[in-house]
């Protein structure tokens, strides 16, 4: 949803990400730059009467953001937005150690988890946490653990990357960035929520007690037994880490074992805990080698060392090490981690022999990683028993053909679209009405995600010289990059969209297996499941099928059976999708709000999805409406829907969208043209009084709805057609399959005269329709060239001037003469004022608006009438010709 204003002076950066913030449910406001956290909003009175001016809606934001050119954004906390901050200060700037005061606290209670996090220019770190939600308050306060560690909860805020800060005599200036973007936001654990939520917003908080042993018995015996071989042990590195290793154990080593002592699946068990020693330093070899064989009961192999270990000799955060190696979050260790840290040179080897890696066999087993988690791989390819072993040489294209051929044998879910190689994923997002809904979407893939794919699907090795034997080794991240740039060479497949119901396919057979189809070039995932199609359906299981679709929009105020036919063709078309390269755009409108017309597509996407539809809101303008558009065409979403649409309904790239087969895109962003296959999505568009403007009328296909109430919103339903669906859906995909596949059975009969453009639609869905005995829907076409706003201007012209000025060529004249004569008056008032304002009408069909006044001004004339050259309407065009001093002259000809 980024929209750049740069005709207003707007930093298009910070309007980009209060969009996306808003986009999240994230209550957003234009902050002051000079660093103070104070709100350019809070001292009027705001359009929402909201403290701060705080705000989730595009359009306020975009005027906001237009409005307080240079402003930073800032995120308002608490119940409002679903999350609290907890932040620590650093000594730059604020000379206090909040890192320290939560260390002293995490080893007193739990380790926070891995969560969405921040860092300010003087170095402070925001950690993101979901709000525990109604009716709990979460204090906004100072020192709430300890010095240097805040709480911004209810009633707080916080500024929020990309935001700036000035640089000043005591604080240093910069940018404040997100440090792992795009990773969910975690629950708060218990600890914390008793602090936040419990305490009073006075005074600072005392850090607790450090508790004095492992809570249970289990914990008990783990710790005793490990603390009998530590205090042994004589190595002085040993004796360093005791005390760690003996306060950490209680949360390490459930992470190895359940419970009653049994080890968990081998592959997290594999997953997670071998760590080469060779982290730890050639030093310590022998001591490792040296350590009695009980130690390897508690889950470490041969020649491994703890994690704590790792952590203290790396200087890594043991949160992030503990939640990397077990593979429950979605942190990926990189060269800044200092795990695994491998300097390739330009040739692709390496310059550092004690660089060695985690094996990450098993690592495609993270269930519980995803179980309430925002975004989700999806398709996964499960990982080899026996996995292959990729040798480490100098020579980088050797090894990055070998590591796509790893990929493709190993069926790794990657595609290449649009220039670029991506995955799918299963996302959570806003939907329509406030809920929330999961959709299937493709992902760029970025270099560190490959490398870490690659490792979970490999091994590789490095030739140690001094050894003399092969060693485990991380494979070098520029062969990622390379791989990732041989665009126009990969032998990754092609993908046109993901879907999540099956689907039909261009010779009529049916989609129904999960995984990539080659001939549609659709990725179907997690698919319902359905009731057995008869491979030839007959005319009565068609109308059967009808029946059950029609059940579903009964009580929508249709004003009309061709409405009605649109809304079936809606509920049809994304199911049946594949089967035809375009599909024409379908609107719903309506007089009012709270009529039913967004609804009827909710329909759609929860039969084609399984979940609501995800609405694009309809900018102010043709431009940022078309860069939300892209957006969502890259991410290869089934369904499109343009929501809160008002007035009217045009672009060149709508139309584009709707007809192109393929698409040529520029991405936000970058100075790349991207062309993506449309094949699998569906456009919808809804609003109130909706007006399909120039060539969009022959694209789309529009039902009306009209309930005859003042206040339609109050009418009482008898079903809940939402909740059948998702009930069973399957029942209903199956439905629109058995429509489609009965017609195509019995040979198309009486097939409707072929649509322009979507002449495949026109003969699985419109046809089948009719032969059912609905009305067809391409008559909704007829009602809207009527009421196209630019056709009704050439009207007015073309009338007014066979009025005032003549048909026929011998009638030609100037624009200039034309503009005169419209503009003569008597005594002051016109003489031909329709005449006039046919004329000025013309003109905001160009600019928009009458930003004219009274004036005609003749450049932007000429270019409508340009425009509108040889155009027949009403049984007439405008015609013109340069007469012999090259002078343009214009007249109204009979067609």
């Amino acid at each position: 949803m980024a929209v750049c204003l740069n005709d207003t002076g707007t930093d298009p950066p910070m309007l980009t990400a209060a969009l996306s913030y808003a986009a999240r449910g994230w209550h957003v406001f234009p902050a002051h730059k000079s660093g103070e956290k104070k709100s350019h909003k809070s001292a009027e009175k705001t359009p929402s009467g909201l403290p701060w001016g705080m705000s989730v809606d595009a359009e306020e934001i975009g005027r906001d953001f237009a409005r307080f050119r240079g402003c930073n954004v800032a995120i308002v906390t608490g119940e409002v937005s679903g999350l609290f901050v907890l932040e620590c200060d650093t000594k730059i700037g604020h000379d206090v150690d909040g890192a320290a005061s939560l260390a002293q606290w995490e080893e007193a209670n739990d380790e926070l988890p891995p969560t969405l996090m921040a860092i300010s220019p003087t170095g402070s770190v925001h950690r993101y946490f979901k709000h525990p939600g109604p009716g709990i308050k979460v204090w906004s306060s100072s020192n709430i653990l300890g010095p240097g560690v805040d709480c911004k909860g209810d009633g707080g805020m916080v500024i929020a990357p990309p935001s700036v800060r000035p640089d000043k005599p005591d604080k240093p200036g910069g940018v404040y960035c997100w440090l792992n973007e795009g990773h969910p936001i975690a629950d708060a654990p218990q600890a914390l929520l008793d602090i936040v939520c419990n305490r009073s917003s006075k005074g600072p908080s005392e850090v607790p007690t450090p508790r004095e042993g492992p809570k249970s018995d289990h914990e008990w015996s783990v710790s005793n037994r490990y603390g009998e071989w530590s205090r042994g042990a004589s190595s002085g590195r040993w004796r360093l880490f005791n005390n760690k290793l003996l306060q950490m154990l209680p949360v390490w080593f459930p992470l190895l074992y359940s419970p009653d002592g049994a080890r968990p699946y081998q592959t997290g068990y594999q997953t997670g805990y071998r760590v080469t020693s060779k982290w730890l330093g050639r030093d310590l070899q022998e001591d490792l080698s040296a350590l009695p064989d009980g130690i390897y009961d508690f889950g470490l192999e041969k020649g491994f060392t703890p994690i704590d270990l790792v952590m203290a000799r790396m200087q890594v955060d043991f949160t992030k090490a503990v939640a990397w190696l077990s593979g429950t979050t979605g942190i990926v260790v990189d060269e800044d981690d200092g795990i695994g840290e491998d300097d390739e040179d330009s040739e692709g080897g390496s310059d550092d022999d004690d660089d060695d890696a985690v094996d990450d066999k098993g690592d495609a087993s993270r269930d519980n990683r995803w179980s309430n988690a925002e975004e989700r791989d999806a398709n996964e390819a499960p990982v080899a028993n026996k996995l292959p072993v990729i040798q480490i040489t100098p020579r980088i294209s050797v090894l990055t053909s070998a590591a796509e051929t790893m990929l493709i044998n190993a069926k790794v879910p990657f595609y290449q679209r649009g220039g670029e190689l991506v995955r799918p994923i299963i996302r959570t997002v806003k939907a329509a009405h406030g809920h929330l809904t999961k959709t299937a979407q493709l992902r760029a893939i970025t270099p560190i995600y490959m490398r870490d794919t690659i490792c979970r699907h490999s091994i590789w090795k490095r030739y140690d010289k001094r050894a003399n034997k092969w060693n485990r080794a991380t494979p070098p991240l520029n062969v990622a990059e390379t791989l990732l740039a041989r665009d126009g060479i990969w032998a990754f497949p092609e993908i046109a969209g993901v879907i999540a119901t099956p689907t039909m396919r261009p010779d009529g057979t049916l989609l129904t297996k999960q995984g990539y189809d080659p001939t549609t070039r659709l990725l179907l995932i997690e698919p319902p499941k359905m009731p057995p199609i008869p491979d030839s359906p007959t005319r009565q299981d068609a109308l059967e099928a009808l029946a059950l679709l029609t059940d579903l929009i009964r009580e929508s105020p249709f004003v009309d059976g061709v409405a009605k036919s649109v809304a079936l063709s809606g509920l049809i078309t994304p199911v049946v999708r594949a089967a035809f390269p375009v599909a024409p755009l379908h609107a719903s409108s309506a007089p009012v709000a709270g009529t039913g017309k967004s609804f009827l597509w909710d329909l759609a996407a929860a039969i084609s999805s399984g979940q609501r539809r995800i609405p694009v809101i309809a900018a102010s303008n043709d431009e940022e409406t078309e860069k939300r558009l892209v957006g969502v065409m890259l991410s290869g979403q089934p369904l499109i829907s343009i929501d809160n649409l008002n007035g009217e309904l045009k672009g060149d790239f709508l139309c584009q969208a709707v007809e192109q087969h393929f698409l040529d895109i520029r991405p936000l962003g970058r100075s790349v043209i991207a062309r993506i296959e449309t094949g699998g999505v569906t456009i919808f568009a809804s609003g109130n009084n909706i007006s399909i403007v120039g060539d969009l009328c022959r694209r789309t296909i529009k039902s009306r709805l009209n309930a005859k109430m003042e206040n339609p919103q109050l009418r009482q339903y008898e079903g809940d057609p939402i909740s059948k669906i998702l009930e069973d859906r399957g029942r209903y995909i199956a439905a629109c399959l058995t429509i489609c596949r009965a017609y195509i059975v019995a040979g198309r009969p009486s097939l409707a005269p072929r649509l322009a453009s979507f002449q495949g639609w026109s003969d699985t869905v419109r046809s089948a329709l009719i032969w059912l005995g609905e009305d067809d829907p391409v008559k909704s076409m007829e009602s809207q060239r009527a009421e196209d706003p630019q056709r009704v201007a050439l009207s007015d012209v073309v009338r007014a001037w066979s009025q005032i000025i003549g048909i026929g060529f011998e009638r030609r004249v100037t624009l200039a003469h034309a503009a005169a004569k419209a503009a003569e008056r008597d005594y002051g008032d016109l003489r031909h004022p329709k005449f006039h304002a046919a004329l000025l009408a013309a003109m905001s069909m160009i600019k928009g608006g009458n930003s004219y006044g009274s004036n005609i001004d003749m450049t932007t004339l000429g270019r409508w009438f340009k425009m509108n050259k040889e155009r027949i309407v009403d049984g007439h065009c405008l015609m013109n010709q340069s007469n012999e001093k090259g002078v343009a002259t214009w007249w109204v000809e009979a067609a």
